[in-house]
């Protein structure tokens, strides 16, 4: 027959898991239900055990704000979570960076926090010379966030050439200019040869 299974405790559970995968023979029922109840434990949303970022950016140019750097919280199973309660999460570089809280990076911060209820919080950061770092974004026991980075030179600025008007009566004076020196310089050939 089929022995029971509790599913009153995790260690319940895990002995009627077993159980169940040591028997050369189970039964339809017995392994739709082992299969239903640990899809569920896959979909369920956890707390937050963890901190990670998606940013995939690796290089921004000196001196240019960078895109919204997100860091979000993650359960045990990899979901994205609310955070139950506020998580500061201090930022740090292995270089020459300044940290900013609004996309136009006049707001300069050493820190942000994801916000109780929220599953995330967004930071810009500003290379100020070439190099190749690494962000650093520490959350206490929920771990910390490593992004590598290049910070390229900036990109000299492009001089603007002066745009040249041209004024028709340049031409005339060019041309009368031009027939003048050609008519002294006829009429002084004639005056030799006399």
């Amino acid at each position: 027959g089929i022995g029971r299974i509790s599913l009153i405790s995790t260690r319940g559970f895990m002995r009627a898991f077993l159980w169940g995968i040591g028997r050369a023979m189970l039964s339809p029922v017995v392994a739709g239900l082992l299969i239903m109840v640990l899809q569920q434990a896959a979909l369920a949303v956890g707390p937050v055990v963890n901190i990670d970022s998606p940013y995939s950016a690796t290089t921004i140019e000196a001196g240019q704000c960078s895109g919204g750097v997100k860091i979000g919280t993650y359960d045990l199973f990899g979901h994205r979570t609310p955070a139950t309660s506020h998580i500061p999460v201090t930022l740090q570089s292995s270089g020459h960076v300044s940290f900013y809280s609004d996309s136009a990076c006049s707001n300069p911060v050493t820190s942000v926090a994801i916000l109780a209820g929220r599953k995330s919080v967004t930071f810009y950061f500003k290379g100020l010379e070439p190099e190749t770092i690494f962000l650093v974004g520490a959350a206490g026991r929920y771990g910390g966030v490593v992004i590598p980075m290049t910070i390229t030179p900036a990109t000299p600025p492009q001089s603007a050439a002066t745009p040249v008007h041209f004024n028709p009566l340049w031409l005339g004076t060019i041309l009368l200019a031009g027939l003048t020196a050609i008519g002294g310089f006829v009429l002084r050939k004639k005056m030799t040869l006399r």
